[in-house]
């Protein structure tokens, strides 16, 4: 029967496609986990794998954060974050700053180093800064990480350091010999939606992320879709269904740090692509998005707001041969220098520092 004999045919062709897409999958799955083992377990596990990397890197998991920084890491404390260790109870008389943030805040000779170095002369070592950043942290991340720093810091004001990458529950995860990769919940930001199969298979699939990602970046570069569409970690802050989570956890980081009798600064630091002039004279708004949804939190809250975009872009203008970030999202020395500043002039201003301080 030749109806028979077609449909063998287009049966057989069907299977070696699926066959050529399963191995492709594999493939890549194997690449992305660095390992053969890792790729196969990730076809079951849709978590990706996740293996206590013990002593090979500076992360090890944690149930709650999803990794901290290692306890043996040289120059960390007993209370998980880089910086010297803190007596029992704090001395009389000092006023502490904690700030919690990622990558940005994380360097080593960045802003938080700037501020710290500013007011050890300004206030004569009776101002404290403390940078309990940690590279890769959400705002969620951030907010369990300072419950744990809370009582046994007691910081007079606590600075939340928000960057565009953050308006997720999990961001990265780790792998067996320490590094990074993006979470599920990342990879499909640039996936379909809905609880159709395609779409699941989709969301499943680590070679669907792949073609997306780079069909995007093709795109980019024609200049049809903006600079963030194309990027998994960045795109859900213009996303208004990620805002009430990341609005929940900058209210509960509000309400620990008051009970805490503490204060709160929130400060946002621009995603470098932005800042680009010709896209701010054409879509201004839409480029700044994020931080008018930062800014309508921190009003209606009553939370102290610093946006640097605006520094970032004076600087620019006043001083446009000197880069302000090395790589689209970490800060230069100038890049942080302008940070400190600011920061230091808003913290000022908002009377969140001893009464002395004169602007």
């Amino acid at each position: 029967m030749r109806w028979r004999r077609a449909l063998g045919i287009v049966a057989a062709q069907v299977g070696a496609l699926l066959c050529v897409a399963l191995a492709a999958e594999v493939g890549v799955r194997c690449w992305r986990e660095k390992g053969i083992r890792a790729g196969f377990a990730s076809l079951v596990d849709g978590r990706g794998t996740q293996i206590d990397p013990g002593t090979r890197g500076a992360f090890a998991r944690d149930d709650e954060l999803g990794y901290r920084l290692q306890p043996a890491l040289e120059g960390v404390n007993r209370l998980g974050f880089r910086g010297p260790e803190l007596p029992a109870k704090k001395p009389p008389g000092r006023f502490r700053i904690l700030v919690v943030g990622d990558s940005i805040a994380w360097d080593a000779d960045g802003f938080v180093t700037g501020l710290e170095s500013r007011f050890r002369t300004e206030f004569r070592g009776d101002v404290e800064v403390f940078n309990a950043s940690v590279p890769g942290y959400t705002t969620f991340q951030e907010r369990v990480f300072l419950g744990r720093l809370l009582a046994p810091v007691a910081p007079d004001v606590v600075v939340l350091e928000y960057c565009l990458n953050d308006n997720h529950r999990f961001l990265h995860r780790l792998t067996e010999d320490g590094g990074w990769l993006l979470t599920p919940e990342a990879r499909a930001t640039l996936l379909p939606d809905g609880d159709g199969v395609a779409a699941r298979v989709a969301r499943w699939s680590y070679l669907a992320f792949e073609i997306r990602k780079r069909l995007l970046a093709l795109e980019r570069r024609s200049g049809s879709v903006h600079p963030w569409e194309s990027e998994p970690d960045f795109g859900p802050a213009w996303k208004q269904e990620t805002w009430p989570a990341e609005r929940a956890e900058i209210l509960a980081i509000q309400a620990a740090t008051r009970a805490a009798d503490a204060r709160l600064l929130v400060l946002a630091v621009p995603y470098e692509p932005q800042l680009e002039p010709s896209l701010l004279a054409r879509e201004r708004d839409l480029a700044l998005a994020p931080q008018a949804h930062l800014a309508s939190i921190c009003r209606d809250a009553a939370i102290p707001f610093l946006d640097l975009a605006p520094a970032f872009e004076s600087a620019r203008t006043a001083h446009p041969s000197e880069p302000l970030f090395r790589d689209r999202v970490h800060l230069t020395a100038a890049g942080h220098a302008v940070a400190a500043a600011a920061l230091r002039d808003r913290l000022c201003a908002e009377r969140l520092l001893p009464a002395d301080c004169a602007r």
